[in-house]
C-alpha cells in the first residue's frame, strides 16, 4: 500500500472523529527513546513533549528551546529541579543575534519569528517581541550523543535543520518535523524544501506511522494532506525504524481516537 493509501484509509475509517495528532508523535518517540536518551525540544510551549522525555520516559538529558519569555519562566520553574533538563530563552534559526517575533495571544502556539496564516485569523491578538536567536549547532560541542530533535516552531523548522547542519551531521538524530503550508509558505519555502534538504543530509521522510515517503511524488501527495508532522530519519537507520512504529497503525483507536 502506497502512503496515500494510508491517508485515504484514515480519512474512511476515522470519519467524525478527530484524531490527537500529539498523541500519535508521542506514541512513536517512545517506541525509540529510553532512559539513556539525550533529546532537544524545540519549541517547548507549555511542556506537553518534555513532560513526557522527564517524567515519563526519563530520558538521561533534555534540552528544551522556547523564545517566548513568559512560557520560558513557567519551563524554567517546572524543571527547576530535574537536573537533566535545561531550558534556553532563545528561537533558533539559521542565524545568530536578535529578532522579532510575533507572539499571538489568542493562540500562543501559532505564535512564530513571522506571522503565519492563523487557523482563526479573525480572532488574532498579535503582538511582536524581541528575542535571541541561535543557532542549534552552537550546541553540537556540549554534547556527547543525540537521539531526537521535536521541531514544532510554526514555519521555522527549515531554517532551524540548516542551522543544525553539523549536529545533524555528527549525531544522526531522528527528527520530528511539523511542516505545513500556513505556516512554511510566509517563509518562502515549498513542499519541496524540506524533501531537498533532507536529501541533502542523508535523510528520508516518514509519516508518524513510519511509512517512508521516498519519493517526491509520495511527498507532494502526503504533505499538507490530512496531518503536518512527519520524521526524518538518517537513511542507514530507515529499516529499523520502520519496524519500531509498525504497529501504531494498528493501535491507533486505542489511544488516539476521539469524537469530532
Amino acid at each position: 500500500m502506497k502512503p496515500l493509501d494510508y491517508i485515504d484509509e484514515l480519512k474512511k475509517q476515522y470519519v467524525n472523529t478527530d484524531i490527537d495528532w500529539e498523541m500519535v508523535l508521542e506514541h512513536g518517540y517512545r517506541l525509540f527513546l529510553d532512559s539513556e536518551s539525550t533529546v532537544i525540544d524545540i519549541g517547548g510551549h507549555a511542556g506537553r513533549h518534555t513532560d513526557v522525555f522527564v517524567d515519563q520516559i526519563g530520558c538521561a538529558r533534555v534540552l528544551v528551546f522556547e523564545p517566548l519569555p513568559h512560557q520560558f519562566e513557567w519551563l524554567r520553574e517546572r524543571y527547576r529541579q530535574h537536573r537533566q533538563v535545561e531550558v534556553f530563552e532563545c528561537a533558533l534559526g539559521e542565524q545568530t543575534g536578535t529578532s522579532d517575533f510575533v507572539f499571538n495571544r489568542s493562540s500562543p502556539a501559532e505564535s512564530g519569528l513571522r506571522e503565519r496564516v492563523y487557523n482563526d485569523p479573525d480572532n488574532r491578538e498579535v503582538e511582536t517581541l524581541r528575542v535571541a536567536r541561535a543557532k542549534l549547532d552552537a550546541w553540537t560541542p556540549k554534547l556527547d550523543r543525540l537521539d531526537y530533535v521535536k521541531i514544532d516552531t510554526e514555519g521555522g523548522e527549515v531554517d532551524i535543520i540548516r542551522g543544525g547542519r553539523e549536529m545533524i551531521g555528527r549525531f544522526r538524530p531522528v527528527l520530528s518535523i511539523e511542516y505545513g503550508a500556513a505556516s512554511y509558505q510566509v517563509y518562502g519555502h515549498t513542499q519541496d524544501t524540506l524533501f531537498d534538504l533532507m536529501a541533502e543530509l542523508g535523510y528520508g521522510l516518514f509519516d508518524l506511522f513510519g511509512h517512508a515517503l521516498a519519493t517526491r511524488e509520495d511527498w507532494r501527495a502526503c504533505s499538507d494532506n490530512y496531518y503536518w508532522d512527519f520524521y526524518g530519519v538518517p537513511l542507514e537507520a530507515a529499516d529499523s525504524f520502520t519496524q519500531r512504529l509498525s504497529g501504531i497503525w494498528k493501535s491507533l483507536p486505542d489511544f488516539a481516537i476521539r469524537p469530532a
